[in-house]
């Protein structure tokens, strides 16, 4: 496995973000849950850490609130958070920080596997600090190749979030305090 052109694949990411064992290349979704890690990712057969973020754990429950009281007093479907790895597409495990899924994608019940082969129809990602722009874009086209709808990334250190529709042009970055 050349591990540079993996790492510049995953969207220039650092190599200490790989979890090992096993061996990049050779992880599969059992892996991952046999590892224990909910901040883990599977992407081409390769574990990978997502950055630990103070300023993100702290920031996502005030986001939390608002959509949970959209989503529950309607009962439209499940609001999951970083704890929910979705098999998104075949061998692609992503944990966004927050996913919204509708009952009609849910046409089973609530899945009770450790990882759940869902595809939200709206994502919450914060960039964290690790995150490189290009792996942020690789996740946003995975997400959409897979089924997404509407992607929003946040990025709480310079306050401002963009929003990603599948299909259409996203919007420019809004900046809360312009």
């Amino acid at each position: 496995m050349n591990i540079p052109a993996l790492l510049d694949r995953l969207g220039g990411i650092s190599v200490d973000r790989l979890e090992t064992p096993p061996a990049p290349g050779t992880a599969t979704v059992a892996d991952l849950v046999a590892a224990g890690k909910p901040a883990c990712e599977l992407v081409e057969a390769t574990l990978i850490r997502r950055p630990p973020d103070f300023l993100v754990a702290v920031f996502l429950p005030h986001l939390l609130s608002p959509l949970m009281s959209s989503v529950r007093t309607p009962n439209l479907g499940i609001l999951t958070n970083s704890l929910a790895p979705l098999e998104i597409l075949p061998g692609t495990v992503r944990v966004p920080d927050l996913a919204f899924t509708p009952w009609s994608r849910l046409t089973d019940g609530i899945p009770s596997e450790p990882v759940a082969a869902v595809v939200p129809e709206l994502v919450v990602n914060c960039f964290r600090v690790g995150n490189t722009p290009g792996e942020m874009a690789r996740k946003r086209g995975e997400y959409f190749r897979a089924g997404v709808r509407l992607v929003w990334e946040i990025d709480p250190r310079a306050d401002r979030s963009r929003l990603h529709l599948r299909d259409r042009v996203h919007r420019p970055d809004r900046d809360r305090h312009a």
